[in-house]
């Protein structure tokens, strides 16, 4: 048996009362299913016959299935992950349409099965997938309410990341232990099994965006998950690209700063807030670049620069923080120019209640906050509102 950490002492959540069909009609002809293996994919074609082969070989006394969730891969993963359930019942496809990220794909994966088991893993062969029997004979035996596979304790090992990765996945697992309540090694891990009891005591307060959702499982479940971790070696890539890019990083930055205010402020806004500081920093850029260096005239150069944050911010929000409404082609521009009257009607506002409350006697800083928070505010709802909505 894999050396694994102490148990630690939470009770378990509760069982929901809503049955499994119920939640999930789409299931109910797949009557006792022990569980799924949830693979979220993006351009892993070559991966998806080895992998099922490979779990097949594994869970040969398992009642499983394979649900793979692919994000419309331009490799067509999702097809030849198609062509092959049409021979094997064991597998299925989920296929996102327009949208994208590693935490939605887990969720919808873990939502379309009625196993009450679920493991979760890459398609591209990092993760032992030799590991998955022990995860499912300790989530059946009620040891654990959630089994993490680690590459941070004894005898674990993440040789498969290259050292920029490895320094980005360290960095990262420090910043998620700030908000976690348990001593989990690998809160980065994306190999993982739980009982879907887990997801249901979460709910709604896990948010679809994301590079990593084992942290917001632990963090939105009440009460803390009973957890076991156990060792295992970080795998070479066998092919495929990987899911970690600009927007899942700022996903996850934004996902911590959230937690960390306990929900009370919304992830969205969380983002519109750090990317408005960005373009506060190209504001001060470009009217450093104008005015001192090239001696443009500092009203023009103000305007310029008011004009090149304010593009700038529309832009990274369209990038990041709305990603999922993202505008494109005419209807980028036509956002565009909407974002310009909103920041414009943001700024009057600013000013005007700022001056109001400098006008009560109270101190010139306080005032100039309370003027940022009000046009800050209008700047998202409107922005979230009329820009973004329903896209």
């Amino acid at each position: 048996m894999a050396t694994r950490q102490e148990l630690r002492d939470s009770p378990a959540p509760e069982q929901s009362s809503e049955s499994p069909t119920a939640q999930h009609p789409e299931g109910t002809a797949r009557s006792g299913l022990e569980l799924a293996v949830v693979i979220p994919t993006f351009n892993e074609a070559q991966n998806v016959r080895p992998l099922v082969e490979a779990l097949e070989a594994i869970h040969n006394d398992t009642r499983f299935e394979i649900v793979f969730v692919d994000d419309d891969s331009p490799d067509q993963t999702w097809k030849e992950v198609a062509d092959l359930a049409r021979g094997n019942s064991k597998v299925r496809i989920v296929r996102r349409l327009g949208r994208r990220g590693l935490a939605g794909a887990v969720i919808e994966g873990a939502l379309a099965t009625t196993a009450p088991y679920v493991v979760v893993m890459d398609a591209d062969f990092q993760h032992d997938e030799a590991l998955q029997p022990e995860m499912l004979r300790l989530l059946k035996n009620d040891e654990c309410d959630l089994v993490v596979a680690s590459r941070y304790i004894a005898d674990g090992s993440a040789k498969g990341l290259n050292s920029r990765r490895s320094f980005y996945s360290r960095a990262a697992t420090r910043l998620a232990q700030l908000v976690l309540r348990v001593p989990l090694s690998d809160p980065m891990s994306g190999f993982f099994g739980f009982n879907r009891r887990i997801l249901e005591s979460a709910g709604k307060n896990i948010g679809p965006a994301g590079f990593k959702i084992l942290l917001d499982l632990f963090v939105s479940s009440t009460p803390t998950p009973r957890f076991l971790e156990l060792p295992y070696t970080f795998r070479e890539r066998r092919a495929g690209d990987s899911k970690l890019d600009l927007a899942a990083s700022w996903d996850f930055l934004v996902m911590l700063i959230a937690k960390l205010t306990r929900g009370l402020v919304p992830a969205s806004m969380i983002s519109f807030a750090l990317v408005g500081g960005l373009a506060a920093l190209v504001h001060l850029a470009i009217l450093w670049l104008l005015h001192p260096v090239l001696s443009l005239g500092f009203s023009m150069a103000q305007g310029a620069s008011v004009l090149s944050a304010a593009t700038s911010n529309y832009a990274l929000n369209n990038a990041l923080t709305f990603k999922d409404q993202r505008r494109h082609g005419r209807g980028f521009l036509l956002g565009l120019f909407a974002f310009y009257l909103v920041a414009a009607i943001g700024a009057a506002g600013n000013w005007w209640f700022a001056v109001l409350v400098y006008d009560q006697g109270l101190p010139w800083w306080f005032a100039g906050l309370c003027g940022v928070i009000v046009g800050g505010g209008w700047n998202y709802f409107a922005s979230k509102w009329m820009i973004w909505r329903g896209r």
